[in-house]
Parts: C-alpha cells; sequence; structure tokens
C-alpha cells in the first residue's frame, strides 16, 4: 500500500489497522456476516484506489461516495429524480442517466404513475388568459 500510494509507512499502515478494525467490528459487534463484512471492506479498499487512478485526494472520493450512497437512498423517501441526485454529486455521469426515464425506478417514472396521481391541469387556460389579458381581435 506504502508502495502503489507512495506514502509514509507509517501511514499505510495505520489506515490498513483503520480497516481491519473496521471489518471486525461490523462482524462482531455489529453481529454482521464475515462474507458481507468482508466485501464491504473490500468495497472501500476498491474505492480508496479509485481515488490513485483518478489521482484525487482520498478524503474528497470517500465524501464522494458516502454523499452519493446518502443521496441515493433519499430518492424513495422524497420521490426525487436519481438523475439529478447524480448529477449534483458528478455531472458526466449522470448525464444519460437523467435522461432516460426508462433507467429509472418505477416509482420515479411519471408515465408509469396511475392517471389519477398524474392529473393533467385544467386551470392554464384560465391563468393565461388572466395574465394576457383580453384578446385583440382583427379588423
Amino acid at each position: 500500500m506504502a508502495l502503489v500510494m507512495r506514502t509514509d509507512l507509517f501511514l499505510a499502515l495505520r489506515t490498513h489497522l483503520v480497516l481491519a478494525l473496521r471489518l471486525y467490528l461490523m462482524a462482531l459487534v455489529m453481529r454482521t456476516d464475515l462474507v458481507l463484512a468482508l466485501r464491504t471492506h473490500l468495497v472501500l479498499a476498491l474505492i480508496l484506489y479509485l481515488g490513485l487512478v483518478l489521482r484525487t485526494h482520498l478524503v474528497i472520493v470517500l465524501r464522494t461516495h458516502l454523499v452519493l450512497v446518502l443521496r441515493l437512498n433519499l430518492v424513495p423517501l422524497f420521490k426525487l429524480n436519481p438523475g439529478l441526485v447524480l448529477w449534483q454529486v458528478h455531472p458526466r455521469v449522470s448525464a444519460e442517466y437523467s435522461m432516460n426515464p426508462a433507467l429509472w425506478p418505477r416509482q420515479m417514472n411519471p408515465a408509469s404513475w396511475p392517471s389519477q396521481m398524474n392529473p393533467r391541469p385544467v386551470y392554464w387556460k384560465t391563468i393565461n388568459s388572466r395574465l394576457l389579458g383580453p384578446r385583440r381581435t382583427k379588423k
């Protein structure tokens, strides 16, 4: 880890110990399956290596990942557009996703809603006529 990340050996050892401690805590304290804890440990390690590939500071990569996970977990609660949530974190990743409603979850796609949940507004003609005033007729 110290050779790949070109960091101090002490920093690499400390990072490794923190990750190992998190793994054991997940397996013992939270009574989680060891396989699940190992998978989480590997996902976290892959995210850290992603920081190396993108030449980004590891703290920024981890923070972006956590923000993305938290926001995507909030999507079903507030019925947000998942593409918009992704775009706030990384615009290039979600450009295609936000433009294609077929990729959204079923509850996010307005076309899949029942007709009573998505009524057509009838009042727009009244509002426009009040804003524009009386119509002019040709003489």
